[in-house]
């Protein structure tokens, strides 16, 4: 069929013709670009998915905040366990240092109570000796006794009597010779030290035998409470 005619069947009707129209560039217009085809996906974005309650959004500046604090309380945290380390190590050693101390000082203590009591035994029995003394060291303790029963004469009230052996009259004299109202007698069955001093009213006998150790028991009373004076102090000051 040619172009421009008519589909209607009509053998007999003329034919038209219409100009043809062609499309022509004006090069004159500016260029314009296509518009490019929208992918129909493209239109509509999907949908942000819903967060996740177990992440966490975070900025640097918080980040860095929490990591600071965190080694902040590291480090103290760690000077605390050191310090309490520490402590326990000194108060262990001061323990033990006390312990040491403490033995230390009752050791020496016993050391020297027992050397304190050696010592008080010892001169107890050097001063207990005496009672068993004779030759030149009895002369003077006799020398002694002359010298008391001379001073227990001088006490005595009214007239005083006193009678010894040959052999201590000269001293008995000597001592009494300025007091008056005693008479130095010598009795030949007295024994040398015995002195018998009579009053109106008393009858006394100085036995040199019973002096003496009445003498040493003084002696020794009075250095053994000396000594144990000493020892307590001593002990006291360790």
């Amino acid at each position: 069929m040619a172009d421009g005619a008519s589909s209607g069947g009509v053998p007999d009707a003329p034919v038209r013709t219409y100009p043809r129209v062609m499309d022509l560039e004006d090069f004159g217009l500016p260029e314009v670009e296509p518009t490019p085809e929208k992918d129909p996906e493209e239109e509509a974005p999907p949908e942000p998915p819903p967060p996740d309650p177990n992440l966490l959004s975070i900025t640097r500046d918080e980040l860095a905040a929490v990591q600071q604090q965190a080694r902040d309380e590291g480090y103290a945290a760690g000077a605390a366990e050191k310090d309490a380390e520490l402590q326990a190590f000194y108060t262990g050693c001061l323990a033990e240092l006390t312990n040491a101390f403490k033995a230390e000082n009752a050791r020496r203590d016993q050391a020297l109570a027992k050397a304190s009591q050696v010592f008080v035994a010892t001169v107890i029995d050097i001063v207990r000796s005496l009672t068993a003394l004779d030759g030149t060291v009895l002369q003077g303790m006799q020398r002694d006794l002359l010298a008391d029963a001379a001073s227990f004469a001088r006490e005595c009230e009214g007239d005083v009597t006193v009678q010894c052996s040959p052999a201590d009259i000269q001293r008995l004299q000597a001592a009494l010779q300025n007091e008056g109202g005693v008479q130095v007698e010598s009795m030949s069955d007295l024994t040398p030290g015995i002195i018998r001093i009579s009053t109106a009213a008393n009858t006394i006998v100085i036995d040199p035998v019973q002096w003496r150790k009445n003498m040493a028991e003084k002696i020794v009373a009075s250095v053994t409470a000396l000594a144990r004076q000493r020892m307590q102090h001593n002990t006291g000051q360790a």
